[in-house]
């Protein structure tokens, strides 16, 4: 199971013009670190840091571990599996949803 830390609830909002559209856009992230496996399967010795995208009118993610939902995962037109936009799931929940599964 993928671990994600939040170590700082805060998030950087990006906003301006599309010189596409015309239209104003805003962009929400968050900072986090991702464990990560290396070739072998072995956890890698640091955490890798990531940026996890939020919606429009989405809370940050608070302090704590998390895991991700399984609505981050999905099949694409090609029949490809796909990362879509992360949700992440508090570690525990995510422990009790994998333990409810195999029940």
């Amino acid at each position: 199971m993928l671990k994600i830390q939040i170590d700082n609830p805060h998030f950087e909002a990006k906003t301006g013009t599309s010189q596409k559209t015309g239209k104003p856009y805003s962009i929400r992230e968050q900072k986090g670190w991702a464990f990560l496996l290396d070739q072998d399967g072995k956890p890698n010795q640091y955490p890798t840091q990531i940026v996890i995208s939020l919606g429009d009118t989405q809370q940050p993610y608070p302090v704590g571990n998390y895991s991700l939902s399984d609505s981050s995962i999905y099949v694409d037109r090609f029949g490809r599996l796909t990362v879509g936009r992360l949700n992440l799931i508090r570690a525990a929940e995510a422990v009790q949803q994998s333990a409810q599964k195999v029940a």
